[in-house]
């Protein structure tokens, strides 16, 4: 009897076991990836809706939505847009609240592609237990079709009852319900495919996108740990959508069938990922070009180098962003001298490139430009005060072997130019660009500057110069003289700032035993001043305040701004963090990781 009894214990737990360790196989039904076509060419997923809105709560974004005053803000905005528009409730059926909280799990849309071309559109939507408000949407959808002459009629695919929204104008409109979850599509053929996937009564050569290799080597980059799954995922094939997309097309094929000598035949697809507050960040983010191995053609001019990546001596520790890149340049050009030989002939490139550059530049184009140059180009943003609509000013840079040389080719090239002339700053010679204001002539200065709604605009004041070993080019003459500065009195540079040193280590942590092709820095604060400042200026007020009646979304605005105190900007800012990337080249293509640090809790 206790042996039965035994038996009986051990036969449970082992069923037990079984249920919990085996794939919920009815309970949960497949995801998009296994319920979409092979042939799809693009497509965002997002992996649970109600988790990424958690989520995104943890986040700075999060954090500074959910702060007292702007909520106060937001509420009232939202309010206001449904006592001005009630047309959106009477238009979907239920209030506009309801209607966004319709999805609850998993939500994708992508585009597929059939044999012949013909495109197919793939919504699906997880509503959980939100069935009775999708009916109600669903039935004035009905009416509303109805009456503008279509027909709504119901069929069944496999065990699936399906309904068709027929148009004499459009194509038709597929829609069914299945364990809680609303799928739409364009195309009978993807719903067939769809719902014998989900059912098991797919035939065996029937793919899915989960198949595919294009797509599962960007998701197999683009995966977080086990503890920090991907919340949105995306991924696009540009060259199956468009060889799909024009077939009987003689001129797009005649270019397609020219992509093999150009070597655009080797890129493949791009996607990537996005995670939400994983530990120890605020967001972490994937991006992959996937490309074939050995490169070809226009895609062997991206010979990238490598480098530890520290700013130079010239960048100042108060920039918003940051980015430098190294690339191989001299090998670049051999690769790109031998790409047009091939196109044009041999000696093509000499005949239409090099020689025609010598005898307008009176320079060499290989030894007198591309041997000057060493291999590393940087990119720089900063807030130049005031606060403006374009306070931002851009500074490049591109480091150089030979300034004496390169020197001497800027004083030949601006000599003959009348807006261009040479000024001097901190003991540093540069050239500054005279742009005419409106209606001014070249080389006038003290121009007006244009003004907007939202107060004047910045004049841009073109600069370029030597500064240490780097030529740099800036549209504003304040942030190249920033930079000179910067690099003369050799203190507050970005590279001993401690934003920039944690953000380096963790691009450290990032890359492995892997080289950075590419490095890159920002620090949102300054920006966000600038849009806090631009919001609240007397400008802009006084727009909306005089234009108020003039539509109805602006006398909202106007209402709003009236209405609530904005919050305090420290506080907001206290919420921002750095933020870096790191870029990799590697054998499957290129890989480009982003991430947001954490904010310390206080």
């Amino acid at each position: 009897m206790k042996r039965h009894l035994v038996y009986r214990l051990l036969t449970i737990v082992f069923l037990m076991l079984a249920v919990l360790l085996s794939e919920p196989l009815f309970a949960q039904r497949p995801s998009a990836p296994k319920l979409l076509p092979y042939n799809t060419v693009a497509y965002i997923r997002i992996a649970d809706l109600q988790e990424t809105k958690d989520k995104l709560n943890q986040t700075s974004l999060g954090k500074i939505t959910n702060n007292e005053q702007v909520q106060s803000i937001t509420s009232q905005l939202f309010d206001e847009i449904l006592l001005a528009y009630p047309q959106i409730e009477e238009t979907v059926g239920v209030p506009l609240d309801e209607l966004l909280e319709l999805p609850q799990g998993e939500v994708a849309v992508a585009l597929c592609s059939t044999d012949t071309g013909t495109l197919m559109f793939f919504v699906l939507v997880d509503i959980g237990n939100n069935i009775a408000v999708a009916e109600k949407v669903l039935e004035k959808f009905d009416e509303g079709h109805l009456g503008r002459g279509g027909t709504v009629e119901t069929e069944t695919v496999g065990e699936t009852d399906v309904t068709v929204y027929g148009s004499a104008t459009e194509d038709d409109l597929e829609l069914f319900i299945k364990e809680d979850t609303v799928v739409i599509t364009t195309n009978r053929l993807l719903t067939e495919h769809v719902v014998t996937t989900w059912e098991g009564t797919a035939l065996a050569e029937q793919r899915t996108l989960s198949q595919n290799r294009k797509f599962t080597a960007i998701m197999r980059q683009s995966v977080g740990t086990d503890d920090a799954r991907p919340q949105i995922s995306w991924f696009f094939d540009p060259i199956t959508l468009v060889t799909a997309t024009t077939q009987g097309n003689f001129q797009a094929q005649a270019v397609l069938a020219f992509l093999p000598t150009l070597g655009l035949d080797g890129f493949q697809a791009l996607g990537g990922s996005a995670i939400l507050a994983p530990d120890g960040f605020d967001s972490i983010s994937h991006f992959h070009i996937a490309m074939a191995t050995p490169r070809r053609g226009i895609l062997d001019l991206l010979t990238f180098g490598s480098g530890e990546g520290t700013p130079e001596s010239w960048v100042p520790d108060d920039v918003t962003s940051y980015t430098t890149l190294y690339w191989n340049i001299d090998e670049a050009y051999d690769n790109l001298q031998v790409l047009v030989d091939t196109i044009v002939g041999e000696g093509g490139f000499d005949l239409r490139v090099a020689e025609p550059f010598k005898e307008a530049m009176n320079a060499d184009l290989r030894e007198d430009i591309i041997d000057s140059l060493g291999g590393r180009f940087t990119l720089a943003t900063w807030v130049e005060p005031p606060a403006r609509l374009n306070s931002g000013a851009m500074l490049a840079a591109i480091q150089m072997t030979d300034t004496i040389a390169v020197s001497k080719l800027l004083e030949q090239v601006t000599e003959s130019a009348e807006i261009i002339v040479e000024a001097s700053h901190n003991n540093t010679s540069y050239y500054r660009v005279n742009v005419p204001g409106p209606g001014g002539a070249p080389g006038q200065e003290g121009q007006e500057p244009p003004t907007t709604p939202f107060g004047q605009l910045r004049n841009p004041t073109p600069s370029f110069g030597i500064v240490g070993d780097y030529l740099l080019v800036s549209d504003s003459e304040k942030f190249f003289q920033h930079a000179i500065d910067t690099h003369v009195r050799g203190d507050n540079l970005l590279a001993d700032s401690d934003d920039f040193k944690l953000v380096a280590l963790n691009i450290r942590d990032q890359l492995k035993d892997s080289e950075p092709a590419m490095i890159s820095f920002s620090q949102p604060q300054e920006n966000f001043r600038l849009l806090f400042d631009l919001v609240d200026s007397d400008d802009t007020r006084n727009f909306l305040s005089d234009n108020a009646e003039q539509g109805a979304f602006l006398g909202i605005l106007d209402r709003v701004m009236n209405d609530n105190d904005l919050p305090d900007l420290d506080e907001l800012t206290g919420h921002l963090t750095p933020s870096g990337a790191v870029m990799i080249d590697t054998e499957t293509g290129i890989h480009l990781i982003s991430f947001t640090l954490k904010a310390n809790e206080e």
